[in-house]
């Protein structure tokens, strides 16, 4: 956002040195978002083609926007040297990094790390941002038409963000926000031109529009009541082409972990000298060491042991056949995160 403002009051102050102050700010912002985030090389590419654009459609090519430019590339080069050279210490790593970052997306992408349909986003938003989206979607007309240049950009942004992680196979929530920023910032300033001048339109309309925003702000609140203190994995699933898809409640485990945290709680309860195994291959189990971290009867293992007798053993629910327990043992398997199950035997003497 520094690196936007930054580049609005650049263009405000056109010929004037105040200029060369928004210069500076828009390179180090530009430079600390590249070494701090690895998507910022998407942000760049999109904003660096609008700028071309921009640029040969006015005709803005002259001695002193090549100064410019090339302040603000030394600027920027020298932030990006130093952090990622380690303030110089290895050098060579200037080499690989932008086709490393670029190589990241790329391979993601390849292999479908995290993939998804091309529509992952679109019921995210229609679901949790309804009204910035429509507002934006209105506010995106209106300011077409009346060529707001910013406005114009912002729209690009968001729509040229919806069709690049829409494309990408690196389907995660979070990345909602680099689509939904511009959207949101169209919806304000949209909103803020259209509240004043309400009463110089007809009364039902005034009387509509307010009853409408009343309403978006009341959705607004409730989604936030509801997604922070009742909504869950289960309830937060959107189906896709019958995939499976979380919104904005997007956790590692599941809320079957916390069923069986609370069964194993119950039964140290009822006996504090309940012994606990946890064995995985690679010690992966986490985070259940997190939820046993304070019973002194838990032990872990790297691999699946062949016997136990222990009152409760967690392995993994495909490496069931490595291990041998007493006909009196109960079997509960639950998924500790998306695509990983694992299986609970506990003691039942009965």
């Amino acid at each position: 956002m520094l690196f936007v403002v930054s580049a609005v009051k650049y263009l405000k102050h056109g010929r004037y040195r105040q200029r060369l102050l928004y210069v500076c700010t828009g390179s180090v912002a530009g430079a600390l978002a590249l070494c701090a985030k690895e998507n910022a090389y998407i942000i760049a590419g999109i904003f660096t083609l609008f700028v071309l654009g921009y640029v040969i459609v006015n005709k803005e090519i002259n001695a002193m926007r090549v100064v410019d430019a090339l302040l603000f590339a030394l600027i920027s080069f020298i932030i990006f040297a130093l952090f990622y050279t380690n303030f110089l210490t290895d050098p060579d790593a200037l080499i690989s990094v932008i086709p490393d970052a670029i190589h990241h997306w790329a391979e993601m992408h390849r292999i479908q790390r995290i993939g998804g349909h091309w529509s992952f986003y679109l019921p995210i938003l229609a679901r949790y941002e309804l009204p910035i989206v429509l507002l934006a979607i209105s506010g995106g007309v209106h300011y077409v038409k009346n060529r707001n240049i910013f406005m114009i950009f912002l729209l690009y942004w968001g729509v040229t963000s919806l069709l690049v992680y829409s494309y990408l196979q690196e389907k995660v929530p979070w990345l909602v926000l680099h689509i939904l920023l511009p959207f949101a910032l169209i919806a304000g300033a949209y909103t803020g031109e259209l509240l004043p001048s309400l009463n110089k339109r007809p009364r039902a309309i005034e009387v509509a529009v307010v009853i409408i925003l009343v309403l978006s702000a009341g959705l607004f609140i409730h989604q936030s009541i509801f997604i922070n203190y009742y909504e869950n994995t289960d309830s937060d699933e959107i189906i896709i082409h019958d995939i499976p898809v979380h919104g904005i409640i997007y956790v590692q485990t599941t809320s079957e972990v916390l069923d069986t945290v609370g069964f194993i709680e119950k039964r140290v309860r009822d006996d504090p000298n309940t012994s606990i195994t946890i064995a995985a291959p690679e010690n992966d189990y986490w985070p259940l060491p997190w939820y046993m971290r304070n019973y002194d009867g838990c032990g872990y293992l790297h691999s699946v042991p062949e016997h136990s007798d222990s009152d409760i053993a967690i392995v993994p629910a495909d490496k069931t056949h490595n291990i041998t327990l007493d006909w009196r043992y109960s079997k509960k398997v639950f998924t500790l995160r998306p695509g990983y199950d694992m299986a609970m035997y506990y003691y039942n003497p009965e």
